[in-house]
């Protein structure tokens, strides 16, 4: 079952590098410089309950994108301006592992994005809640070699902001339809340590995200965007730290793509087992 899932995850994972491609050769996207830091608590809370596990991500990533447009009165854009903002995420999950290699989870994320402009932020700023359930498979060869897939699905809706029933200026924000946005995601990591058992490695990960259906978020059943990381990790027995680069590719709707230039880093403090239950952005 697992080598079919991979398999499978590999097939989406390649379409997903080529659409980003056509796309960018007919409307040239736009770029942007990010931070994202990410501190992670993994649990293993076997002394209490058998294969019981447990995990808090808490991030911040602070952006330029997406642009603010002004456009005229046809509709054609005439300025872009930044508009850098801050994104927060609080994220706890309970889970079940039934072996070394698959584990369960559910969870809930709150994740709200503030702009620096205040009169940006009197439209753009959001409270978004998502409630996940996660499946996670590995395999490797210990001290050398860690293959693992994850796969999440998310039930998303805003309390605040644009997709939400949030009313500014007498205009609801949901644009008259759905208020809740359901995404797929998939991720396929490699770390791969230099020397047998020592704690240096490098790793690589890519995980397509895709709309499963049609909200004022906006989202249209597809492609939503893709995440490839390039990057180092130290895993010690309780702690591991991974720095890299993110290439994030956003689909839109309305503007110019996304093209997201990313320097990642990241804290993973494990308690209890020694197995984490994967960490990502």
């Amino acid at each position: 079952m697992f080598d079919r899932l991979l398999t499978a995850g590999s097939v989406c994972v390649a379409l997903v590098a080529l659409a980003p491609a056509r796309a960018a050769a007919a409307d040239p996207p736009e770029q942007d410089f990010q931070i994202w830091d990410q501190i992670y608590l993994d649990a293993n809370l076997d002394p209490w309950a058998k294969g019981l596990r447990t995990f808090m991500d808490l991030q911040v990533r602070r952006m330029n994108a997406p642009l603010n447009y002004l456009r005229d009165a046809d509709g054609n854009i005439v300025e872009a301006r930044q508009n850098p903002n801050t994104l927060l995420m609080v994220r706890p999950a309970i889970g079940y592992a039934w072996a070394s290699w698959g584990s369960a989870f559910v969870g809930y994320a709150w994740v709200p994005n503030y702009f620096d402009d205040p009169a940006a932020a009197r439209t753009r700023n959001i409270d978004e809640h998502r409630i996940f359930e996660q499946f996670n498979f590995r395999w490797g060869i210990p001290g050398r070699l860690d293959l693992s897939t994850r796969i999440r699905v998310e039930q998303r809706f805003r309390s605040k902001g644009p997709g939400s029933g949030d009313v500014v200026d007498g205009v609801a924000q949901d644009g008259g339809k759905s208020r809740w946005a359901f995404r797929y995601r998939q991720q396929i990591r490699l770390a791969f340590n230099f020397v047998q058992d020592q704690p240096w490695q490098l790793i690589v990960w890519d995980e397509p995200f895709f709309h499963l259906n049609s909200s004022n978020y906006p989202s249209e059943p597809g492609l939503d965007h893709n995440r490839a990381f390039l990057g180092f990790g130290y895993d010690a027995r309780r702690l591991r730290v991974e720095a890299g680069y993110i290439n994030q590719y956003v689909r839109r709707f309305s503007d110019p793509h996304q093209l997201n230039h990313i320097f990642s880093l990241n804290l993973v403090i494990k308690l209890g087992g020694r197995k984490s239950s994967q960490s990502s952005q």
